[in-house]
């Protein structure tokens, strides 16, 4: 099966970097008029090594000048391999150093040590001291056992060997991405004559075809491929470990920029904040509210850091970013920080959370359950994300964007998490939410002092409609559809009573005195007698000799069960009667495409005023709809 892989340099200015991918690939990797006519590489450079079996090698050269580093970490954020290329005339020098910790804080575990332009150098003795400086360097790391070849890319010494070794590396098992959604990383965006936009990348994982939706992020906004080359030739799909170029429809190229993504639709999270654990380089701290630049994949933004628990972090710990633009991330993507002043790489590391909450004070327990994401203990990790989440619970999607864990195994915990009852799942109309059991019995808890406080200041209605629950919630951001989930399931383990629209705490019984049931019913027969003109609220108080207070409170009472229908605060009628309205308004649009308020009054036997109350009635249930003097169905 053909293999394809991604390979990028790394190493000081001029050790011959951009000259070895130039002999291994036949391609000159600097593009640049300025970069050809100085001599050295300030951008990104791209090729294609194929071997003798087809097997790809995308190959990357990055800029060894330290004042270009940013554009090297856009370039190596996506390789499987790297070529860490020394000089034997030079040996180890300042970039070689900053490249090296680079790829080793980016998680990089394949390598090869060229030591290039051997052929400027006679004495043996130099060429081993060169190499123990270079084993020095890599000695603990991913490098430590990596093949050292010499090579001269002028006359063309070891470039064999190193082709071999490359062909090695193909043989062995390279660390596989457990989320499998197609993700690229642009680098590049451009316009074609003829072509239109086209961005440039690297597939860090998945496969894309034609036909599939994707989104470029961080925008979140679909977009259409309408073409895809790999290494400039036309073709069907990309996969990860090739590098590509994407034809854009409808976008202009400065639309797209080196920093975006295009991925899988809702795969990644568009963050404001990280929590992260990273490996500081030796030397190096990082200060509490210290200002860095954090790099991911092509992109890079300004952020603030907060530490957990100290003021200082020295070698390595779990921070929290907070960005000053939002980047879209997932759980275990590797990260670059750098100083602002002087500019220095400082530390690397891993996404441990992507949408944490904010801490505002030194946080021990949001340590401890990043600490159980280190140790995979996915249970206690997800049990504690989910009562930090407190009220507004998460989905099953979002949690998949937090978790660096394939969708099967989520599912597995949260389904174990649910057995032992120490989480809760509700399903929306597309997927699964879920929420602490704590944070349930909170709830629980609270709703039931509502509905006992309801009962006692009503104690003649049956209960609490919905949206009434809702309104005493509005602080707990609580959807209708989950409100709704979590008083059925309560209804079910006969903690409350629901009757149609109505919910009460399983103990209540209405109940209303019998003078007051008296009064009710005198005030519904003097509404049924006027028909579709019923007397207005003072004169019927006077009808059935109630006072204001009370009379208001029966009105009120009325409403709520269904028994009245609320018109104007002056206006009721009963539900029926309104019934009938309604279908004589439909009825009369059936002959004629307009309703004046003179015909809605011919048409009901009312006054003007009743008629305009009742058509605006009608207008805010959307039944009708007012144009200037008319009204039409709608």
């Amino acid at each position: 099966m053909t293999k394809h892989r991604i390979l990028g340099t790394a190493g000081h200015i001029d050790h011959g970097k951009s000259t070895l991918i130039h002999t291994l690939t036949g391609i000159d990797p600097d593009r640049w008029v300025e970069e050809k006519k100085r001599g050295i590489t300030i951008d990104l450079g791209f090729a294609e090594y194929r071997d003798t079996e087809g097997n790809t090698w995308g190959c990357v050269d990055v800029p060894g000048h330290e004042k270009f580093v940013h554009n090297m970490l856009a370039g190596v954020s996506g390789i499987d391999t790297v070529l860490l290329v020394v000089a034997a005339d030079e040996g180890v020098m300042p970039q070689t150093r900053e490249h090296f910790y680079i790829c080793s804080l980016l998680g990089i575990t394949k390598g090869i040590i060229v030591l290039s332009k051997c052929d400027r150098v006679d004495e043996v003795e130099l060429i081993e001291l060169c190499k123990e400086e270079i084993q020095e360097l890599v000695a603990g790391s991913f490098l430590e056992s990596a093949p050292m070849v010499s090579v001269s890319s002028i006359t063309g010494h070891g470039i064999e060997d190193l082709q071999k070794e490359l062909h090695q590396l193909l043989r062995q098992e390279f660390p596989s991405n457990k989320r499998s959604f197609f993700r690229m990383f642009v680098d590049r965006s451009f316009s074609l004559h003829g072509v239109g936009t086209v961005v440039t990348g690297t597939v860090s994982q998945g496969e894309f075809k034609l036909e599939e939706e994707v989104w470029l992020y961080p925008d979140e906004e679909q977009i259409r491929i309408r073409g895809i080359e790999v290494h400039g030739k036309s073709a069907s799909y990309i996969v990860a470990g090739q590098r590509g170029a994407l034809h854009i429809a409808n976008r202009k190229s400065y639309e797209i920029q080196r920093g975006h993504q295009i991925a899988t639709a809702q795969t990644l999270c568009k963050t404001w904040m990280l929590n992260v654990k990273v490996l500081l380089i030796p030397g190096m701290e990082i200060k509490e509210k210290e200002e860095v630049k954090v790099h991911c994949g092509t992109a890079v933004v300004l952020a603030r850091c907060s530490l957990f628990s100290s003021d200082v972090l020295l070698e390595e710990g779990y921070l929290q970013l907070r960005l000053q633009t939002p980047m879209s991330v997932g759980a275990g993507d590797r990260i670059i920080l750098r100083s602002i002043s002087p500019l220095n790489t400082i530390a690397g590391g891993h996404i441990v959370d992507p949408l944490p909450l904010k801490s505002r004070i030194k946080n021990e327990e949001l340590m401890y359950q990043m600490l159980l994401a280190e140790q995979q203990d996915w249970e206690t990790y997800l049990e504690i994300m989910l009562r930090f989440q407190g009220f507004d619970g998460i989905s099953e999607s979002a949690i998949a964007m937090r978790m660096a864990l394939s969708r099967k195994k989520i599912r597995l915990v949260l389904q174990a998490l649910v057995h032992e009852s120490k989480i809760i799942s509700c399903a929306s109309a597309t997927q699964n939410w879920y929420f602490h059991a704590q944070v349930m019995q909170q709830f629980e808890k609270k709703l039931l002092q509502i509905l006992q406080q309801y009962h006692r200041d009503f104690p003649e209605r049956f209960g609490m409609t919905l949206h009434e629950i809702k309104s005493k919630f509005i602080d707990w951001n609580i959807e209708s559809w989950m409100l709704a989930q979590f008083i059925a399931r309560w209804s079910k383990q006969k903690k409350i009573h629901r009757q149609q629209d109505r919910i009460a705490v399983i103990s209540h019984q209405a109940k209303m005195d019998v003078s007051k049931q008296q009064q009710l019913e005198n005030l519904l027969v003097e509404i049924a007698k006027g028909k579709f003109q019923p007397p207005r609220k003072t004169q019927l108080f006077a009808l059935c000799d109630l006072p204001l207070e009370i009379g208001n409170e029966l009105l009120k009472y009325a409403v709520h069960e269904n028994q009245l229908v609320r018109i104007t605060e002056d206006l009721y009628f009963l539900p029926e009667v309104i019934a009938k309205i309604e279908q004589n308004i439909i009825q009369f649009f059936t002959r004629q495409e307009q309703l004046t308020v003179i015909q809605c009054k011919e048409l009901l036997q009312i006054s003007r005023k009743y008629a305009i109350e009742l058509l605006e009635y009608f207008d805010g249930q959307q039944l009708t709809r007012r144009n200037e003097n008319t009204r039409t169905l709608v």
